[in-house]
């Protein structure tokens, strides 16, 4: 007969039970989400796509326009404008003292160098180191030349003024003095306009004739053309087919190039053309 006390005492083993792994379900909104994502990144890819491609169009575009107006001459290294036979440069300390034989005799075709502005003065006690030597090799080799003060709209105008005659020795045949402004220097609109008013008053008065206004094309517009647009205008404004002004004023010279190339100058200079005929230039002299 069996020990039921012994039979109590037995253990009954069982086989592990295997837990069945659940993969998650993605939800409908988690779909849509994952979608959004997709779609968006891929709608923005080609955003891009058509902006690099626009981009590139107008660049073309932009280049067309600009070769349409532009000769490439080879010998000065740059473009240049071909609706103006008039051409000139204009120097200050950065290019040194300069071949001016060299800049004489350069020429492509019919086109060559007729006219230098050369910086002589800026602000109320600087003066050009090289100017003296600039400005009389200019005439010794047959430029008509101009002499420029950097103005500073901070500091008197009539102080600058004085500087600039003192420092120039103009003999007729010369441009009338030119006006270089294009930083405000902190000055707000008023001082702007007063301290350059002294200026040009100053100087006209000295030689009787109005000086030359230069400036760049976005400063005239900014701080000038309300005051200013009755003075004969000399523009900087680069890479562009034309210059247009928004007043619709007549500007007389363009510097439309910085990088411009002379053999036997080591330096770039700026070029500039006049608009107008050579009778119109000789009003501009003393």
């Amino acid at each position: 007969m069996p020990n039921p006390i012994a039979g109590a005492s037995r253990k009954t083993t069982r086989p592990p039970v295997k837990k069945r792994r659940v993969k998650p379900q993605k939800t409908t909104s988690g779909r849509l989400s994952e979608k959004k994502v997709i779609f968006g990144t891929a709608f923005l890819v080609l955003l891009c796509m058509i902006s690099i491609h626009l981009s590139g169009c107008f660049d073309e575009l932009k280049a067309s326009k600009i070769n349409k107006s532009y000769i490439k001459f080879p010998e000065f290294g740059i473009h240049m404008p071909t609706l103006y036979s008039i051409n000139g440069i204009d120097v200050s300390v950065h290019q040194g003292m300069l071949d001016w034989k060299a800049i004489k005799n350069a020429a492509a075709g019919s086109v060559k160098i007729d006219f230098a502005f050369i910086k002589a003065t800026e602000g109320r006690t600087k003066v050009d180191k090289y100017f003296k030597y600039n400005w009389e090799q200019a005439e010794k080799n047959g430029l008509i030349r101009g002499a420029y003060h950097f103005f500073l709209p901070n500091k008197s105008g009539m102080d600058q003024a004085r500087l600039f005659l003192k420092t120039v020795d103009f003999k007729t045949g010369d441009f009338i003095p030119v006006c270089d402004i294009e930083i405000t220097g902190g000055a707000d609109s008023d001082m702007i306009e007063q301290n350059l008013r002294d200026w040009l008053d100053t100087v006209e008065k000295e030689i009787g004739k109005k000086p030359i206004l230069y400036s760049s094309k976005k400063f005239y517009e900014t701080y000038l053309h309300q005051e200013f647009s009755d003075y004969p205008l000399w523009i900087a404004h680069y890479n562009v087919p034309a210059l247009e002004l928004k007043d619709q004023n007549r500007w007389l010279f363009w510097q439309h190039n910085d990088k411009g190339k002379v053999k036997g100058v080591r330096k770039h200079l700026d070029f500039n053309v006049f608009n107008g005929t050579m009778d119109e230039l000789n009003l501009l002299r003393l």
